[in-house]
């Protein structure tokens, strides 16, 4: 009797072992599951969502140096001229509002800070020659607005632009870090439960082998009886 209490006691001791096992590497695969989803949607909202508004912004930023800014807008007649400037008020309103919601991002480093600021100087002084460069042509003075455009309106766009790009470039290395994060963690995960799997079938398969011998000893035992009676 106290050797079938005994063997009772292991057998339950070992599953039990097993059960608490599968509930621990379930648990380790939900909290992982939840965390990388956590993951990548922070991935999202931040990289890769400020990367698209800045990506909108260099476009229209473009656009904006192909319109009234540009050549193009001294050879067009009163007409098409009305029609670029009314084009720009729209990229303009684009530009505005990407760099808006880049600048309300909270988690904003230091040097995405400063570059910000840099981009707020030289796109304010490049409206501002861009404003001169219209005034001059409407006024037939297209010389004076070439040599104003070369000498102040391009490089102060240059400048805009390269502060975008440097933006940009900043959240591409940010978002790849992100993602190497994620797969790391992922990574450790899948090795947790692996580990976890293992000792829950090393457990089982020495629970099986207990029974296995308990059964035998039992039906040796049996037999022993039986040739006795024999």
């Amino acid at each position: 009797m106290r050797r079938t209490v005994g063997v009772r006691t292991r057998l339950f001791a070992g599953f039990g072992i097993v059960l608490v096992l599968l509930t621990v590497m379930g648990a380790v695969g939900w909290r992982n599951t939840v965390t990388r989803s956590v993951a990548f949607i922070g991935l999202y909202e931040g990289e890769l969502a400020q990367t698209a508004r800045l990506s909108r912004a260099q476009r229209a930023l473009y656009e904006v140096r192909l319109g009234a800014a540009g050549q193009a807008y001294s050879l067009a007649n009163p007409n098409e001229r009305a029609a670029i400037v009314a084009a720009d008020a729209q990229w303009l309103g684009v530009i505005d509002d990407e760099m808006r919601g880049v600048a309300a991002a909270a988690d904003l480093s230091s040097d995405e800070q400063e570059t910000l600021r840099t981009w707020d100087q030289t796109y304010a002084a490049f409206l501002g020659t861009r404003t001169q460069v219209i005034a001059l042509v409407d006024a037939g003075q297209t010389d004076q607005a070439g040599v104003l455009r070369t000498r102040e309106g391009n490089p102060r766009l240059t400048q805009a632009s390269d502060s975008l790009q440097r933006l940009i470039d900043t959240q591409i290395q940010r978002g790849s870090q992100a993602q190497q994060d994620v797969l790391t963690a992922a990574t450790q995960s899948a090795q947790q439960i692996v580990g976890i799997s293992v000792a829950a079938l090393v457990v089982t398969i020495l629970v099986a082998h207990l029974l296995a011998r308990h059964i035998a000893r039992g039906v040796g035992e049996v037999a022993r009886a039986a040739r006795s009676l024999a």
